[in-house]
């Protein structure tokens, strides 16, 4: 279990764990002071520049019997990162210097951090809430540029901030129905039941708008749903038992040979993907003059559904023939490319088109080039999507949900009991059951084993 009392001293090497130019140990606590007093040797009529709340100085640090020249970053009020005294020694990036400095610092008292120890400090001293925490964490995982934007965002405070705004509202509210019940006899109202009925509609439709949000975030980390969509014979069924590894389409060089769609349900990456094989699509130029189209109505109906099924998929994966000219309605395709689109060159194992102008992944089914490449897109274009549209992580997303539901049930009660004039008591009570559904998700109520289950999973010297 992680230690929730701040007077142990900590320190860790917080660099990566291989040689650099450059390595940093932090240390946090009560002793920090004396031990930069006791290590540290500031460089003779060096400089010291003074940052917005600490001191960088250049100079040398003890190390057994030697100097070791470095860098000393020291933050000497609760205005550090762990609301404590902090400090940072930057050494030469040699992992034997840096543990024989660990070890001089154990020796005076100071025990070694455990992994996520200074980011539970900074939550425990109010620095940052729950949320941020947990984008602490998320921003060190990122692999992705999107993923990584979504767990900034909710750093700099753009998830939790709504929750503060609601908590402030309530905290408020219940301020002023307390007082007004404990001054019942003069019959002075502090809040309105309009005025209350007012401000639970304004808390509520925030929480139903988050709520939504979650419900998206959950609902979109499930199986990725793509349609391949093209023309007749481009190479669609082949690329769908490619990727599926599994002879599930018919495969003929007969335009027109798959009517209905197939699925495929396949992993990558710890990701489930379900594959729509479509019906061919063919150019929208054969009308006549009653404006119906000049095709069998199975044809019809067959093309009707694999529009129906692109338009519910997550992403949508063109697929052109590189044996042949661009068609009108490909370039229509490619000109109308958003977030939800791929775009596949098929039959790259062939004689490829001179006269083909657009671009997109190389792939042969027959080859296997390029498989792994356009699951890797979907993967990356799908998760880019999802973050972009909702902004939750989905470890918060996990860990919230919950609450969300409670604090909204809390606040429907709350506004029932007032339009029933139940009485300000019951109203009241509502409304602090909301409150602490809402603490739980910023972290201002909070259990060890919540804590310990999100700060276990850092790293050492975060």
């Amino acid at each position: 279990m992680l230690d929730l009392t701040l007077e142990d001293t900590i320190a860790a090497i917080a660099s990566p764990m291989n040689a650099s130019a450059r390595g940093i140990i932090r240390v946090s606590g009560p002793l920090t002071a004396m031990c930069v007093q006791r290590f540290f040797r500031p460089t003779a009529n060096g400089t010291s520049i003074q940052r917005k709340h600490a001191v960088q100085v250049s100079g040398s640090f003890a190390l057994q019997d030697s100097l070791i020249p470095g860098q000393l970053l020291f933050w000497p009020t609760e205005q550090s990162y762990t609301r404590q005294v902090c400090a940072e020694f930057h050494l030469p990036g040699s992992l034997p210097i840096l543990n024989l400095f660990m070890k001089q610092l154990g020796e005076t008292g100071i025990r070694g951090a455990r992994p996520g120890e200074f980011t539970l400090r900074a939550f425990l001293g109010g620095r940052i809430d729950l949320t941020q925490a947990e984008a602490v964490l998320a921003v060190i995982d990122a692999q992705h540029a999107a993923s990584f934007q979504t767990a900034l965002q909710q750093l700099a405070g753009g998830l939790a901030n709504p929750f503060h705004a609601i908590r402030e509202s309530l905290l408020n509210l219940v301020a002023d129905l307390e007082a007004g019940l404990d001054f019942v006899e003069e019959d002075i109202e502090f809040v309105s039941s309009q005025q209350l009925q007012t401000i639970l509609g304004q808390c509520l439709e925030t929480l139903t708008t988050i709520h939504s949000q979650m419900n998206s975030r959950t609902e979109s980390s499930g199986a990725i749903r793509v349609a391949l969509l093209g023309h007749p014979n481009v190479g669609k069924s082949s690329l769908f038992n490619r990727l599926a590894h599994e002879a599930l389409a018919v495969v003929s060089s007969v335009p027109g040979t798959t009517r209905d769609f197939l699925v495929a349900r396949i992993q990558h990456k710890n990701q489930t993907i379900e594959l729509f094989d479509t019906a061919g699509i063919d150019e929208l130029e054969n009308v006549d003059s009653t404006g119906s189209r000049s095709l069998e109505m199975i044809e019809w109906q067959s093309q009707s559904k694999s529009h129906a099924i692109s338009g519910q998929s997550d992403l949508v994966v063109v697929c052109i023939d590189s044996t042949r000219p661009t068609t009108n309605w490909e370039l229509s395709q490619w000109n109308s490319i958003d977030e939800r689109t791929l775009v596949v060159l098929t039959k790259l194992d062939m004689e490829i088109e001179e006269t083909i102008s657009l671009k997109g992944i190389a792939t042969s089914a027959k080859t296997g080039r390029g498989m792994d490449e356009l699951l890797d897109k979907v993967v990356e274009k799908n998760r880019a999507l999802n973050h972009n549209t909702t902004g939750w992580l989905i470890s918060t997303n996990a860990r919230c949900f919950e609450s969300v539901c409670q604090a909204t049930n809390s606040l429907l009660a709350a506004r029932s009991a007032n339009l029933q004039n139940l009485g300000d008591e019951i109203v009241a009570s509502e409304i602090r059951l909301a409150l602490e559904s809402i603490g739980e998700i910023v972290g201002v109520v909070h259990n060890e084993e919540i804590l310990d289950r999100l700060f276990s999973r850092f790293c050492i010297g975060k």
